[in-house]
């Protein structure tokens, strides 16, 4: 495959398993590319055109030519300046690696679209309750800094491809689905032992709440202090997570809400993993090597 290719496969599955649906994305674009037709000619000149068919902020090819060839990819979940080197060594050194993928987009922010991210974000916090003004107001939007590893790539001719909504997404639909039918929160708990990247790094605890109460409806993913909050006055009854805080627990013990914590590092995977074998299953046998805390567990391709 292409480095073109594989960054439109990213494109599709992402749309295809976004809650937002069909409509909802031709509206998010439509929206985009009205207020692009508005713009004065020297403000188009600065318009990152990519949002126009792409409604995913951090889904970018930060450095690279769209037709080179991939067989081999080294992925992490927060690589830096050390694994675009390692992408370089390894080639050099006769190994398949032709690209860098990663998660997170903090150490390549260059062409990150900040508020693409948290409006994403803000939608899914929306489908539990939380009010659209509410749910966008409880994700930071502090822009990134370093750009040390985006330089090297550039020197070192290292092409670098970041996926991380895509791959949140891909997570958020298989949570979804596992956990449709749930009633008990004992169920969430059996259900997420039996997930690999959960099991490979420790074990899911409930932190808050009862072992036998009822689910009700929940939330699974990355959330702040002020989003938990939200969570629980919108009356969300169960929340899964990889970090909570002292604040977080008090105010699930105020508003009844069962917490649940999964290992650092398990849903980011779990989503990495799932794109990485739909990679797999469009174009055939892809060499991957996990690194940056990516915990690599491959399902039936």
């Amino acid at each position: 495959m292409t480095l073109g290719e594989m960054y439109r496969f990213v494109l599709s599955e992402g749309m295809r398993v976004d809650p937002r649906g069909e409509e909802g994305l031709r509206k998010v674009l439509e929206g985009r590319r009205d207020a692009y037709g508005r713009l004065e000619e020297e403000e188009r000149a600065r318009y990152d055109t990519e949002r126009l068919t792409n409604p995913y902020g951090d889904l970018r090819i930060v450095h690279g030519r769209e037709g080179t060839e991939v067989r081999g990819l080294l992925v992490g979940l927060d690589p830096g300046p050390e694994e675009v080197v390692a992408v370089r060594v390894l080639k050099n050194s006769g190994e398949r690696v032709d690209l860098l993928v990663s998660y997170s987009p903090c150490a390549f922010p260059s062409k990150v679209s900040l508020r693409d991210l948290v409006e994403l974000r803000g939608e899914v916090l929306c489908r539990t309750g939380v009010p659209p003004g509410r749910a966008r107001a409880c994700f930071p939007s502090s822009e990134p800094e370093d750009r040390r590893a985006e330089d090297l790539a550039r020197l070192l001719d290292v092409p670098v491809l970041t996926v991380g909504s895509v791959a949140d997404l891909s997570a958020y639909a298989f949570l979804g689905e596992g956990l449709k039918e749930v009633g008990r929160v004992w169920e969430v708990l059996d259900f997420l032992r039996g997930i690999g990247e959960v099991r490979a790094l420790g074990d899911p605890q409930l932190l808050c709440g009862d072992v036998e109460g009822e689910v009700g409806r929940a939330y699974w993913g990355p959330i702040s202090a002020e989003g938990f909050r939200a969570l629980a006055e919108a009356g969300v009854g169960t929340v899964i997570s990889e970090g909570f805080g002292r604040e977080e627990l008090e105010v699930a013990r105020r508003f009844g809400t069962n917490v649940v914590k999964v290992p650092r590092y398990s849903l980011e995977s779990l989503g990495m993993n799932l794109l990485l074998d739909g990679v797999r299953r469009k174009f055939g046998e892809v060499h991957i090597i996990p690194c940056a805390n990516l915990v690599r567990v491959e399902r039936d391709v």
